[in-house]
């Protein structure tokens, strides 16, 4: 897959979910007109950043002062220090998948390319609450993965990191989410009692067969 296909295609369906009535599930109480803000911003600096030079990290460097707004509005304080934190993780495991791949091929997951946003993107997800939290923690690690070597692999395919680990941390959060309240709700325990049910029935019938 090209360079840029994957950002583009989140981007399109992240319009057409806001637009038809999915925000809260994918921005959560963030604002949607700062999101097309930030959106509109950075399609445009990426447009800017194809005549090279300095102009390649204007889209990173707008990314990195909205990331860093997001977590300075989080709160209580100990919530915020705990997404910092979560930031750093993510962007530790990031550094470090892609070093163990250089060194040794043989421990790629599924793509080289594709693992450190997916691992950040989970650990995002266990790690962090909310969509400010998860765009920052993904802005963060995808800058501190991909920032040394943005020049060589193009801004492109940072966008397509910094898209797939947020879609990752997003669809992990609310899946886990989805299972906790399934869990905790009144249906698992009715669908014990009656498979319990059912198998008194069964031995029952199996006792009162000569």
């Amino acid at each position: 897959m090209n360079a840029g296909y994957l950002a583009c295609l989140v981007w399109v369906c992240a319009a057409i979910l806001l637009l038809t009535g999915w925000r809260r599930q994918l921005i959560g109480d963030f604002p949607a007109a700062r999101a097309v803000a930030y959106l509109a911003g950075l399609i445009g600096l990426m447009a800017v950043s194809k005549s090279g030079g300095a102009a390649v990290y204007y889209p990173m460097l707008w990314t990195g002062a909205w990331a860093t707004a997001a977590l300075a509005a989080v709160r209580p304080a100990s919530r915020q220090a705990y997404a910092w934190f979560s930031a750093v993780l993510c962007s530790v495991v990031w550094l470090w998948s892609r070093g163990l791949y250089a060194v040794d091929p043989v421990f790629v997951l599924w793509d080289a390319r594709l693992d450190p946003p997916l691992l950040a993107g989970a650990l995002c997800a266990l790690t962090a609450g909310g969509f400010r939290e998860h765009f920052a923690v993904a802005a963060f690690s995808s800058l501190a993965g991909l920032l040394p070597v943005v020049e060589e692999t193009g801004i492109w395919a940072w966008a397509d990191a910094l898209a797939l680990t947020w879609l990752t941390a997003r669809f992990a959060s609310l899946l886990t989410s989805l299972l906790t309240s399934l869990l905790a709700g009144p249906v698992p325990l009715l669908r014990l009692r009656a498979f319990a049910y059912r198998y008194k029935s069964s031995r029952f019938k199996e006792e009162r067969e000569p």
